[in-house]
Protein backbone atom coordinates (compact mmCIF):
# COMPACT_ATOMS: atom_id res chain seq x y z
CA UNK A 1 0.00 0.00 0.00
CA UNK A 2 3.29 1.98 0.33
CA UNK A 3 3.04 2.56 -3.27
CA UNK A 4 -0.64 3.61 -3.87
CA UNK A 5 0.23 6.20 -0.40
CA UNK A 6 3.15 8.24 -2.35
CA UNK A 7 1.56 8.03 -5.66
CA UNK A 8 -1.76 10.05 -3.99
CA UNK A 9 1.11 12.17 -2.32
CA UNK A 10 2.28 13.06 -4.85
CA UNK A 11 -1.55 13.84 -6.92
CA UNK A 12 -2.47 15.72 -4.32
CA UNK A 13 0.72 18.13 -4.07
CA UNK A 14 0.52 18.06 -7.91
CA UNK A 15 -3.10 19.02 -8.71
CA UNK A 16 -2.58 21.81 -5.70
CA UNK A 17 -0.66 23.41 -7.69
CA UNK A 18 -3.13 24.57 -10.68
CA UNK A 19 -4.74 27.57 -9.03
CA UNK A 20 -1.63 29.32 -8.84
CA UNK A 21 -0.34 28.33 -11.79
CA UNK A 22 -3.59 28.98 -13.84
CA UNK A 23 -3.52 32.56 -12.44
CA UNK A 24 0.08 32.90 -13.44
CA UNK A 25 -0.63 31.74 -16.60
CA UNK A 26 -3.54 34.10 -17.17
CA UNK A 27 -4.26 32.79 -20.77
CA UNK A 28 -7.59 32.26 -21.78
CA UNK A 29 -9.40 29.12 -20.12
CA UNK A 30 -10.13 27.38 -23.29
CA UNK A 31 -6.47 28.07 -24.41
CA UNK A 32 -5.21 26.64 -21.14
CA UNK A 33 -7.37 23.11 -21.77
CA UNK A 34 -6.07 22.84 -25.04
CA UNK A 35 -2.75 23.08 -24.88
CA UNK A 36 -2.56 20.96 -21.01
CA UNK A 37 -4.38 17.94 -23.45
CA UNK A 38 -1.87 18.58 -26.30
CA UNK A 39 1.26 18.49 -24.18
CA UNK A 40 -0.26 15.74 -22.20
CA UNK A 41 -0.61 13.79 -25.38
CA UNK A 42 2.75 14.61 -26.58
CA UNK A 43 5.01 13.80 -23.39
CA UNK A 44 3.05 10.65 -23.07
CA UNK A 45 2.79 9.22 -26.26
CA UNK A 46 6.44 7.08 -26.28
CA UNK A 47 5.10 5.54 -23.03
CA UNK A 48 1.57 5.07 -24.18
CA UNK A 49 1.74 3.57 -27.42
CA UNK A 50 3.43 0.33 -26.67
CA UNK A 51 1.12 -0.78 -24.32
CA UNK A 52 -1.95 0.72 -26.22
CA UNK A 53 -0.75 -1.85 -29.03
CA UNK A 54 -0.30 -4.94 -26.95
CA UNK A 55 -4.00 -4.29 -25.34
CA UNK A 56 -6.31 -2.58 -27.65
CA UNK A 57 -7.61 -5.47 -28.66
CA UNK A 58 -9.13 -6.69 -25.18
CA UNK A 59 -10.76 -3.70 -24.45
CA UNK A 60 -14.17 -3.69 -25.49
CA UNK A 61 -16.21 -0.99 -27.14
CA UNK A 62 -18.24 0.17 -24.07
CA UNK A 63 -15.15 0.86 -22.47
CA UNK A 64 -14.19 3.22 -24.99
CA UNK A 65 -17.48 4.75 -24.35
CA UNK A 66 -17.18 5.16 -20.70
CA UNK A 67 -13.78 6.73 -21.01
CA UNK A 68 -14.83 9.23 -23.76
CA UNK A 69 -17.46 10.25 -21.27
CA UNK A 70 -14.49 10.88 -18.47
CA UNK A 71 -12.43 13.19 -21.63
CA UNK A 72 -15.76 14.75 -22.06
CA UNK A 73 -16.45 15.54 -17.77
CA UNK A 74 -12.40 16.08 -17.47
CA UNK A 75 -12.33 19.34 -19.96
CA UNK A 76 -15.76 20.65 -18.72
CA UNK A 77 -14.62 20.78 -15.39
CA UNK A 78 -11.25 22.29 -16.70
CA UNK A 79 -13.35 25.22 -18.44
CA UNK A 80 -15.50 25.48 -15.05
CA UNK A 81 -13.01 26.05 -12.90
CA UNK A 82 -10.50 28.39 -14.62
CA UNK A 83 -13.38 30.52 -15.17
CA UNK A 84 -13.93 30.27 -11.42
CA UNK A 85 -10.03 31.41 -10.68
CA UNK A 86 -10.33 34.63 -12.96
CA UNK A 87 -13.74 35.42 -10.90
CA UNK A 88 -12.27 34.76 -7.29
CA UNK A 89 -9.32 34.18 -5.29
CA UNK A 90 -7.20 31.00 -6.07
CA UNK A 91 -8.32 30.19 -2.26
CA UNK A 92 -11.64 30.63 -2.58
CA UNK A 93 -12.42 28.75 -6.18
CA UNK A 94 -9.80 25.73 -4.39
CA UNK A 95 -11.59 25.48 -1.37
CA UNK A 96 -15.07 25.54 -2.98
CA UNK A 97 -13.95 23.09 -5.66
CA UNK A 98 -13.00 20.97 -2.36
CA UNK A 99 -16.64 20.08 -2.01
CA UNK A 100 -15.84 17.69 -4.76
CA UNK A 101 -15.40 14.43 -2.32
CA UNK A 102 -18.96 15.30 -0.78
CA UNK A 103 -20.80 13.93 -4.22
CA UNK A 104 -18.09 11.62 -4.96
CA UNK A 105 -18.96 10.02 -1.42
CA UNK A 106 -22.67 9.79 -1.99
CA UNK A 107 -22.28 9.02 -5.88
CA UNK A 108 -19.70 5.95 -5.04
CA UNK A 109 -22.45 5.08 -2.50
CA UNK A 110 -25.43 4.80 -4.32
CA UNK A 111 -24.08 3.97 -7.50
CA UNK A 112 -20.77 1.84 -6.35
CA UNK A 113 -22.11 0.30 -3.88
CA UNK A 114 -19.45 1.43 -1.62
CA UNK A 115 -19.79 0.65 2.23
CA UNK A 116 -18.73 4.08 3.83
CA UNK A 117 -17.58 3.09 7.42
CA UNK A 118 -18.09 5.97 10.14
CA UNK A 119 -14.61 6.95 10.04
CA UNK A 120 -15.19 7.98 6.03
CA UNK A 121 -18.02 9.92 7.39
CA UNK A 122 -16.61 11.39 10.52
CA UNK A 123 -13.67 12.73 7.88
CA UNK A 124 -15.87 13.93 5.25
CA UNK A 125 -17.68 15.88 8.13
CA UNK A 126 -14.45 17.38 9.44
CA UNK A 127 -13.28 18.15 5.83
CA UNK A 128 -16.44 19.95 5.30
CA UNK A 129 -15.71 22.08 8.39
CA UNK A 130 -12.63 22.92 7.33
CA UNK A 131 -13.15 23.92 4.16
CA UNK A 132 -15.50 26.01 5.82
CA UNK A 133 -13.44 27.87 8.24
CA UNK A 134 -11.34 28.42 5.25
CA UNK A 135 -13.61 29.88 3.26
CA UNK A 136 -15.20 32.41 5.64
CA UNK A 137 -12.16 33.74 6.30
CA UNK A 138 -11.66 34.65 2.47
CA UNK A 139 -15.52 34.91 1.87
CA UNK A 140 -16.22 38.06 -0.54
CA UNK A 141 -19.97 39.07 -1.05
CA UNK A 142 -19.03 40.67 -4.51
CA UNK A 143 -21.56 39.31 -6.94
CA UNK A 144 -18.50 38.57 -9.23
CA UNK A 145 -16.31 36.77 -6.51
CA UNK A 146 -19.70 34.76 -5.25
CA UNK A 147 -20.58 33.42 -9.12
CA UNK A 148 -16.85 32.02 -9.07
CA UNK A 149 -17.53 30.87 -5.86
CA UNK A 150 -20.31 28.82 -7.57
CA UNK A 151 -18.67 27.75 -10.62
CA UNK A 152 -16.00 25.80 -8.71
CA UNK A 153 -18.57 23.82 -7.00
CA UNK A 154 -20.59 23.23 -10.19
CA UNK A 155 -17.06 22.46 -11.39
CA UNK A 156 -16.53 19.91 -8.46
CA UNK A 157 -19.67 17.96 -9.58
CA UNK A 158 -18.36 17.72 -12.95
CA UNK A 159 -14.97 16.49 -11.24
CA UNK A 160 -17.29 13.56 -9.09
CA UNK A 161 -18.67 12.32 -12.22
CA UNK A 162 -15.31 12.03 -14.31
CA UNK A 163 -14.28 10.50 -11.31
CA UNK A 164 -16.60 7.88 -10.62
CA UNK A 165 -16.71 6.78 -14.19
CA UNK A 166 -12.99 6.45 -13.88
CA UNK A 167 -13.48 4.48 -10.30
CA UNK A 168 -15.78 2.22 -11.94
CA UNK A 169 -12.97 1.18 -14.64
CA UNK A 170 -10.30 0.88 -11.99
CA UNK A 171 -11.96 -1.12 -9.61
CA UNK A 172 -9.75 -3.89 -8.68
CA UNK A 173 -12.55 -5.53 -6.34
CA UNK A 174 -15.12 -8.00 -7.06
CA UNK A 175 -17.39 -5.20 -7.53
CA UNK A 176 -15.85 -4.35 -10.97
CA UNK A 177 -18.41 -5.52 -13.46
CA UNK A 178 -15.95 -4.80 -16.62
CA UNK A 179 -13.46 -7.33 -15.64
CA UNK A 180 -11.18 -5.47 -17.90
CA UNK A 181 -7.30 -4.43 -16.36
CA UNK A 182 -6.30 -1.26 -18.42
CA UNK A 183 -2.76 -0.03 -17.82
CA UNK A 184 -3.55 3.50 -15.96
CA UNK A 185 -1.51 5.18 -18.73
CA UNK A 186 -3.62 3.99 -21.53
CA UNK A 187 -6.77 4.87 -19.69
CA UNK A 188 -5.39 8.67 -18.99
CA UNK A 189 -3.96 8.98 -22.69
CA UNK A 190 -7.30 7.88 -23.94
CA UNK A 191 -8.82 10.66 -21.51
CA UNK A 192 -7.08 12.89 -22.64
CA UNK A 193 -7.21 12.09 -26.24
CA UNK A 194 -11.37 12.33 -25.67
CA UNK A 195 -10.90 15.35 -23.76
CA UNK A 196 -8.42 17.40 -26.35
CA UNK A 197 -11.07 16.30 -29.37
CA UNK A 198 -13.75 18.83 -27.27
CA UNK A 199 -10.47 21.13 -26.66
CA UNK A 200 -9.98 21.56 -30.81
CA UNK A 201 -14.24 21.53 -31.13
CA UNK A 202 -14.36 24.74 -28.48
CA UNK A 203 -11.22 26.46 -29.45
CA UNK A 204 -12.16 26.48 -33.51
CA UNK A 205 -15.81 27.49 -32.88
CA UNK A 206 -15.00 30.33 -30.44
CA UNK A 207 -12.12 31.43 -32.72
CA UNK A 208 -9.47 31.71 -29.69
CA UNK A 209 -6.05 32.60 -30.68
CA UNK A 210 -4.19 29.67 -29.64
CA UNK A 211 -0.76 30.77 -31.66
CA UNK A 212 -0.80 33.59 -30.09
CA UNK A 213 1.10 32.90 -26.66
CA UNK A 214 3.92 34.19 -24.81
CA UNK A 215 7.03 32.80 -23.22
CA UNK A 216 5.56 33.28 -19.78
CA UNK A 217 2.15 31.19 -20.61
CA UNK A 218 4.28 28.78 -22.54
CA UNK A 219 5.99 27.83 -19.51
CA UNK A 220 3.17 27.78 -16.68
CA UNK A 221 1.20 25.44 -19.22
CA UNK A 222 4.44 23.20 -19.79
CA UNK A 223 4.29 23.28 -15.60
CA UNK A 224 0.50 22.40 -15.79
CA UNK A 225 0.67 19.77 -18.51
CA UNK A 226 3.84 17.92 -15.81
CA UNK A 227 2.55 18.36 -12.58
CA UNK A 228 -1.60 18.69 -12.38
CA UNK A 229 -2.41 17.27 -15.51
CA UNK A 230 0.30 13.91 -15.71
CA UNK A 231 0.95 13.62 -11.85
CA UNK A 232 -1.54 14.79 -10.76
CA UNK A 233 -4.63 13.05 -12.49
CA UNK A 234 -3.05 10.26 -14.10
CA UNK A 235 -1.97 9.24 -10.43
CA UNK A 236 -5.18 10.18 -8.31
CA UNK A 237 -6.49 7.38 -10.89
CA UNK A 238 -4.12 5.04 -10.26
CA UNK A 239 -4.59 4.89 -6.28
CA UNK A 240 -8.87 4.00 -7.61
CA UNK A 241 -6.88 0.88 -8.40
CA UNK A 242 -6.40 -0.40 -4.88
CA UNK A 243 -8.82 2.57 -3.26
CA UNK A 244 -12.46 3.35 -2.36
CA UNK A 245 -13.96 6.15 -4.58
CA UNK A 246 -14.44 8.25 -1.18
CA UNK A 247 -11.70 7.53 0.23
CA UNK A 248 -9.40 8.93 -2.40
CA UNK A 249 -11.71 11.91 -3.09
CA UNK A 250 -11.62 13.19 0.41
CA UNK A 251 -7.91 12.70 0.31
CA UNK A 252 -8.12 16.36 -1.89
CA UNK A 253 -9.70 18.18 1.20
CA UNK A 254 -5.96 18.84 1.85
CA UNK A 255 -5.59 20.42 -1.72
CA UNK A 256 -6.69 23.66 -0.15
CA UNK A 257 -4.24 24.22 2.54
CA UNK A 258 -1.10 23.30 -0.39
CA UNK A 259 -3.29 25.95 -2.23
CA UNK A 260 -3.14 28.22 0.11
CA UNK A 261 0.18 28.10 0.46
CA UNK A 262 1.51 28.57 -2.77
CA UNK A 263 -1.14 31.46 -2.95
CA UNK A 264 0.45 33.14 0.30
CA UNK A 265 4.10 33.05 -1.13
CA UNK A 266 2.77 34.35 -4.98
CA UNK A 267 -0.26 36.25 -4.26
CA UNK A 268 0.35 37.51 -0.81
CA UNK A 269 -3.32 35.82 0.32
CA UNK A 270 -3.34 35.99 3.88
CA UNK A 271 -2.49 33.31 6.19
CA UNK A 272 -5.03 33.85 9.86
CA UNK A 273 -5.92 32.16 13.00
CA UNK A 274 -8.89 30.54 11.20
CA UNK A 275 -6.84 29.02 8.28
CA UNK A 276 -4.81 27.41 10.70
CA UNK A 277 -7.55 26.03 12.28
CA UNK A 278 -9.01 24.78 8.92
CA UNK A 279 -5.72 23.18 7.94
CA UNK A 280 -5.82 20.93 11.48
CA UNK A 281 -9.22 19.74 10.46
CA UNK A 282 -8.29 18.74 7.50
CA UNK A 283 -5.31 16.98 8.24
CA UNK A 284 -7.24 15.08 11.26
CA UNK A 285 -10.08 14.18 9.00
CA UNK A 286 -7.00 12.77 6.81
CA UNK A 287 -5.49 10.63 9.60
CA UNK A 288 -8.97 8.86 9.91
CA UNK A 289 -8.66 8.31 6.24
CA UNK A 290 -5.48 6.16 6.81
CA UNK A 291 -6.89 4.63 10.15
CA UNK A 292 -9.98 3.60 7.98
CA UNK A 293 -8.34 2.24 5.27
CA UNK A 294 -5.88 0.61 6.77
CA UNK A 295 -9.22 -1.16 9.10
Amino acid sequence: MFKIYFALTISIASISMAGSLVRLCGAHPFIIAFYRLLFALILLFPIFLPKFLKSYKSIPAKIYFKIALMGIFFVLHFYGWFYAIYMTKVANATIAFATNPIFIALGAYLFLKEKLDKFIWISIIMGIIGVTVLGSEDLSLSPKSFYGDLLSVIAGMIFATYFLIGKSLRDNSSNNANNVNIDNTVLMYLVYFFALIVASIVVFVAKSPILEINQREFYTLVALTIFPTILGHALLIYALKEMKASIVSAATFVEPIVAGIAAYFLFAEPFTVKIAIGYILIISGLSLLIFSNKK
